[in-house]
């Protein structure tokens, strides 16, 4: 199954810029190939995920299970930002976070350690849309909010 993670920032209500020279510090170690704005990247332990960056967020595409999760959770981290999960809550690093989402985004996130254990199992958590296919996350694919950047995805 694939599906896309998404890396954006809120400020009152509001998708917000992302500071782009941490996102390719952040992303520098992990490029295999690709340029700033379409790349693939590669994990310590051989996990893959296509990523589609502009100033307005990441779009993580087909991410395998692994290292790339871990990628993901510093990326949210670093950045303040969130993570947009197919068919699942929106995960944020601190409730001070929530303020600054979208109103229809507020209700339905969970506040946690960000780390890929963590992403992975939230994937594979009850609060999951769709069950758990037997090789792929519990999420369903496609964007789940009208607030991801049509550009990315």
């Amino acid at each position: 199954m694939s599906y896309s993670m998404y890396v954006q920032r809120f400020a009152h209500g509001e998708p917000a810029a992302l500071d782009e020279a941490l996102m390719h510090e952040v992303l520098r170690p992990y490029v295999i190939a690709g340029d700033r704005e379409s790349m693939l990247i590669r994990a310590g332990d051989g996990s893959e995920a296509d990523v589609y960056a502009d100033s307005t967020g990441l779009m993580i595409n087909r991410p395998q299970r692994g290292g790339i999760f871990a990628v993901t959770a510093e990326l949210v981290d670093r950045l303040g930002a969130v993570l947009l999960l197919p068919g699942c809550p929106t995960l944020l690093r601190a409730e001070e976070d929530r303020p600054h989402l979208p109103e229809e985004l507020r209700d339905d996130c969970l506040v946690i350690e960000l780390t890929g254990a963590a992403i992975e199992a939230v994937l594979d958590s009850p609060h999951a849309e769709a069950p758990r296919e037997p090789d792929g996350p519990g999420c369903a694919p496609g964007p789940r909010s009208d607030w991801i950047n049509p550009s990315q995805g």
